[in-house]
């Protein structure tokens, strides 16, 4: 009876570990994917870019609007598989 105990909490504990390595991989998948896009549009505002592309699994927009004379807003939007997506915005001088 005692080793039928031990092994139920062993398959427990062994259920619990691999739900939170599963939780942990889901974490780290979603950060890289964050840190990745980051990178992306800080690259993207940096070199002026318009349009649409791909780097990757990531997709990115980006959308310049004029706003008023000498001012226009970059809006670029950065996206992946499985993911809410990264947008920022940007009122940058126009010449």
């Amino acid at each position: 009876m005692e080793v039928l105990a031990a092994l139920a909490i062993a398959s427990m504990a062994l259920v619990l570990s691999m739900q939170l390595l599963v939780q942990s991989a889901r974490v780290d998948a979603r950060l890289t994917h964050e840190t990745a896009a980051r990178d992306l549009v800080r690259r993207l505002m940096a070199e002026g870019a318009e349009g649409r592309g791909a780097v990757g699994v990531l997709g990115w927009a980006v959308v310049v609007t004029p706003v008023e004379p000498g001012l226009v807003r970059r809006v670029v939007a950065v996206s992946w598989p499985a993911g809410p997506g990264l947008i920022v915005q940007r009122l940058e001088a126009w010449p």
